[in-house]
């Protein structure tokens, strides 16, 4: 649909009744709690000189949010298929928030920018992106992280989403690999792990959830074992939270791979949101 034909309908219903009556209560109710519209987040996304990759997808991924009640609670949600910038050479240089929060990342360096491979982040052990101080700060509050990774390579502690610094005792949290191939969730220095290895070239979906004084990790909704985390330990550190590789500058422990649809929760996720969420976005047809 046009976006001529999209205006048209709209003054037809600021006639019939303003903005408000061209949509049910529903719908309203789901912006309140921070969702955003489909053109006002393109409009955002094209003002700063991105681009949508997959406008249907990103459409598409929008009614699902609205309509399964996602946005609770939504920190932050980057996918490459939905906002992103480009230049000329293909690679990423800002990845756009989904949110209303507006918590965009951006690349480390000109010469560390993780590439753009048919919707998805590609990063080949020596790039990463920088997100917004506030994604990180969760206070001593419940929280979730989830991802979708596929590996060139595993090693072990390579990085996917990291705050911590070694010399800190890992003062803030990690999800990455173990020295089994397990993916691990950490909260300070102590670590939960998924109930089996993942291998590589294999797309996985992966929750860390910490809530209350334990955490759990999902890998393709199914749980690990629940394993108590620090319960007092305060993690609000204002510093940037790295995408492909830790913060430490010692141990960056970059990732190498591919990793989509990041997104950070400021509640614990329970295991029928986490299974629903894997379930609505493991039909995308990533390389």
């Amino acid at each position: 649909m046009s976006r001529v034909v999209i205006m048209a309908i709209c003054g037809l219903a600021l006639l019939a009744g303003g903005w408000r009556g061209a949509f049910d209560d529903s719908y309203f109710a789901q912006v309140e709690k921070g969702d955003v519209d489909y053109l006002a987040y393109k409009l955002r996304v094209e003002t700063a000189g991105g681009a949508i990759y997959n406008t249907a997808l990103t459409e598409s991924a929008l009614l699902y949010a609205k309509e399964n009640d996602i946005w609770s609670n939504t920190k932050a949600w980057y996918s490459a298929w939905h906002g992103i910038k480009t230049n000329s050479g293909g690679s990423l240089t800002n990845i756009y928030d989904f949110t209303t929060n507006n918590f965009d990342g951006v690349q480390a360096t000109v010469a560390a920018q993780p590439t753009f491979l048919s919707g998805v982040l590609n990063f080949d052990g020596g790039d990463w992106y920088e997100v917004n101080t506030n994604v990180g700060n969760f206070g001593l509050s419940d929280f979730s992280i989830s991802v979708w990774v596929k590996a060139h390579a595993i090693k072990t502690y390579d990085t996917f989403i990291g705050n911590g610094l070694y010399a800190a005792g890992w003062d803030s949290f990690l999800l990455c690999f173990n020295s089994d191939s397990k993916f691990s969730f950490s909260k300070k220095d102590t670590e939960v792990y998924s109930y089996t290895a993942a291998a590589t070239g294999v797309w996985y979906h992966v929750v860390g959830v910490y809530e209350t004084n334990s955490g759990i990790v999902y890998m393709n909704g199914n749980a690990g074992t629940r394993v108590a985390l620090e319960a007092d330990y305060d993690i609000t550190r204002n510093r940037t939270t790295y995408i492909g590789r830790n913060r430490d500058a010692t141990y960056p422990r970059y990732f190498r791979g591919k990793l989509d649809d990041v997104r950070f929760f400021n509640r614990a996720l329970t295991l029928s949101e986490v299974t629903n969420l894997y379930d609505a976005t493991k039909g995308y047809d990533r390389p």
